[in-house]
């Protein structure tokens, strides 16, 4: 961890950014976050509708610990998110939430304040793999702050992720 942390450090200097980005330790994963990475995933989906294959290679809808971008195939927004689970996992419950318009999901919410409940369609793209969890958040949370995605809800576009309580992970000093 301290040499990952390290590394970014010395990135954020060669690239003389040090006065704009400040670069923050997470604690080290607990027990239920490396029980869930660790667990077996089900690799039995096939549906010839995949939203997320279409896009990249043949199976990447079974890759697990992405970073990846959702687009609103009617206005382009886009929504920023991360999971260790099967991306086919994830996508499936950002779906749910858009077609029963769900405002608790930021997809939801998009569809009823952007499109006043028009069906929309959804592309997916994966923008990263990184199996560990510190380094994938902050790699969410650095996405974040370079596209600046408006789907995504504000306290995420904050943190970089869904946890507000625990403060900006990585964010420009000017914001």
């Amino acid at each position: 961890m301290e040499a990952l942390s390290t590394q970014v450090g010395d990135c954020v200097r060669k690239a003389e950014l040090d006065d704009l980005v400040r670069v923050v330790e997470i604690p080290l994963a607990n027990l239920k976050a490396q029980l869930v990475r660790n667990r077996l995933c089900d690799s039995a989906y096939t549906t010839p509708f995949c939203i997320v294959c279409p896009l990249g290679m043949e199976g990447d809808c079974r890759v697990s610990g992405t970073v990846y971008l959702i687009t609103c195939s009617q206005c382009n927004e886009e929504y920023i998110g991360e999971t260790c689970r099967p991306l086919w996992v994830r996508v499936k419950g950002h779906v749910d939430g858009l077609d029963k318009c769900k405002t608790s999901t930021p997809l939801g919410e998009h569809r009823l304040r952007s499109h006043s409940g028009a069906v929309v369609g959804i592309a997916v793209t994966i923008l990263a793999r990184e199996f560990d969890i510190a380094a994938r958040k902050t790699l969410e949370a650095l996405w974040i702050a370079f596209k600046n995605p408006a789907i995504n809800r504000r306290e995420e576009r904050g943190t970089g992720g869904r946890n507000p309580g625990a403060g900006p992970i990585c964010r420009p000093l000017w914001s």
